[in-house]
């Protein structure tokens, strides 16, 4: 079940949890891939787990590759185990995530996701 809900909620579920993977977009852009390592800095700065997904092994933009963080990002279908909770940003339809990211998403306890863009899917359980 999906719903809309507000940050503050966002916020709740992901301080009440410790075991994430954030995604972005299939070719990831400026603010796709700057939202994905700000939350997982933010989140591992909280003592949590996170790990950072590219949604396919396409290459990234270098002035982009060189952004904090990129070097510990995982190509998903590398991905090894299973996301406690799954979140994306700036992903506005599971299509937009590949195939295995989507797999993943799929296969995840909990999902989150927040996204700037209007969608009428809401594609994870909590949704912003």
């Amino acid at each position: 079940m999906s719903k809309m809900v507000s940050l503050e909620e966002i916020a709740q579920n992901l301080l009440a949890r410790d075991d994430f993977v954030i995604c972005g977009h299939i070719g990831p852009d400026g603010d796709c891939l700057g939202s994905q390592l700000a939350l997982a800095f933010a989140l591992r700065s909280l003592g949590k787990a996170a790990t950072c997904l590219l949604a396919k092994a396409d290459a990234v933009d270098y002035s982009l590759s060189q952004l904090p963080g990129m070097q510990d990002m995982v190509v998903a279908k590398d991905f090894d185990g299973v996301a406690g909770t799954f979140v994306t940003v700036d992903v506005p339809s599971a299509m937009r995530m590949g195939e295995e990211a989507a797999r993943l998403h799929g296969e995840a306890a909990h999902t989150i996701s927040i996204d700037h863009h209007l969608s009428r899917e809401a594609p994870s359980q909590l949704n912003y």
